[in-house]
């Protein structure tokens, strides 16, 4: 084949690629190499590790270590404004049993997206949301996801269950024309504040980069936003207003992100109260959708629990197991007060201390125990006697940070619970 035919086929390849002699000496490189990390077009001759100061890349010419897809984070945006993230693999070229190179190709993330929706065909509506809920009540709730898709506005997604709120998230990211990119789903609960800030904005030069910026052109999912802490809650609206993010407190690096909301609580009293950011709520609130409960819906708790069911028989590889029909029953009529995550707990330790290929009634009546499954009336008790000791405390300090001091809870959590108990 002709040199040059041979050079217009690997530039119009989508990846970089790179071909070193022995000494670490570019012999060859494409049109994406340069593109990518910013560098000349003509790189013959040059050292391949005083391009690119990586530990991988070092490691890599050192030896004779061959690697295959391996995750590489290349961050000089200060000095040439380069960041690279994605996939490199390595082979030693030799001949007659003699090294006398190596060949690198490097993938960006962001042109793999489009072929790992391919493999996984994650179209999260009909893979997930159909055997989930499908009453009148949350079928408008799909809709309103799907109306909402195209829109490039924050969601807000409101109601108790996590479940639901994760999958209507994946429904609005799928349908969207953010499809073909990354979508991260973040908790914000229990979590602590520095771990947050590093997995939201990164760290330090060289180290781990936050999913702001690993996400670019793509869907994060924040749950349970109400627990994030305020200064976090500050840099996360500079996020949305600039659509940037500032790195290492000098250069700022453009973001297009598209954020989903998520909590279980009245975020416009945690703003009355000052323990969550004004601005941000009237940024993240124009769209909201809300999750019906599972008690003001019942025709789901039994779709819902087949929905689980199905899901932990194939997550425990137990196809063969089965649930006696009395307990079946016995489930969609036990009084969970809307509490899917108990739900879901429950059914998880059914199918994984399954002994047999039957799941009985006797095999719930253990985990009752275990999980200690309360009655109705038991439930009714704790909580009067929760309000009560709460009413109590509010009648004995002047502010709510004192009365959260003495019942040894956060001034978030104890405003939840006044919201709760109409106090």
């Amino acid at each position: 084949m002709n040199s040059k035919y041979f050079e217009l086929l690997l530039n119009a390849r989508g990846e970089a690629i790179v071909l070193t002699d022995e000494k670490q000496r570019i012999l060859y490189s494409n049109r994406k190499f340069s593109e990518y990390f910013n560098l000349p077009a003509d790189l013959n001759g040059s050292k391949i590790g005083n391009l690119i100061d990586h530990s991988l890349l070092e490691e890599m010419l050192s030896s004779e270590k061959e690697v295959t897809d391996e995750l590489f984070y290349y961050d000089d945006y200060l000095c040439n404004g380069c960041i690279f993230y994605g996939l490199m693999s390595s082979k030693n070229i030799g001949l007659n049993g003699y090294f006398i190179g190596k060949l690198f190709v490097m993938k960006k993330l962001d042109s793999i997206y489009p072929l790992l929706q391919q493999v996984d065909n994650p179209t999260y509506d009909d893979k997930y949301l159909q055997g989930y809920r499908q009453s009148a009540e949350f079928q408008k709730v799909r809709n309103m996801a799907k109306r909402n898709a195209l829109n490039l506005d924050p969601v807000l997604i409101k109601g108790r269950s996590d479940i639901g709120k994760s999958l209507v998230a994946k429904v609005i990211h799928s349908y969207s024309e953010r499809s073909r990119y990354p979508f991260f789903e973040i908790d914000c609960h229990n979590v602590s504040a520095e771990k947050m800030e590093h997995l939201l904005f990164g760290q330090a030069k060289g180290s781990f980069m936050g999913k702001i910026v690993i996400g670019d052109k793509g869907t994060i999912f924040l749950n349970h936003i109400d627990h994030l802490p305020l200064f976090l809650q500050q840099k996360l609206l500079d996020v949305i207003k600039s659509k940037s993010v500032r790195k290492w407190n000098t250069k700022r690096i453009d973001v297009d992100l598209r954020f989903i909301f998520g909590t279980s609580v009245d975020l416009q009293l945690l703003v009355e109260q000052g323990i969550f950011n004004e601005e941000l709520y009237f940024r993240i609130s124009n769209i909201q959708i809300e999750i019906p409960e599972l008690y003001n819906d019942p025709l789901s708790v039994e779709e819902v629990i087949q929905y689980h069911i199905a899901k932990l028989i194939r997550v425990y590889r137990k196809v063969q197991l089965i649930f006696e029909p009395g307990l079946i029953e016995l489930l969609n009529n036990w009084n969970w007060q809307g509490d899917e995550q108990k739900m879901i707990q429950t059914i998880d330790y059914l199918i994984y201390h399954a002994s047999t290929n039957l799941v009985s009634i006797r095999d719930f009546e253990h985990a009752k125990q275990v999980l200690r499954l309360e009655k109705e009336e038991d439930i009714v008790g704790l909580s009067s006697l929760e309000r009560e000791q709460i009413k109590h405390a509010l009648g004995l300090f002047p502010n709510k940070t004192k009365t959260a001091e003495y019942l040894g809870i956060g001034r978030a959590t104890l405003y939840r619970k006044i919201e709760k108990y109409k106090l």
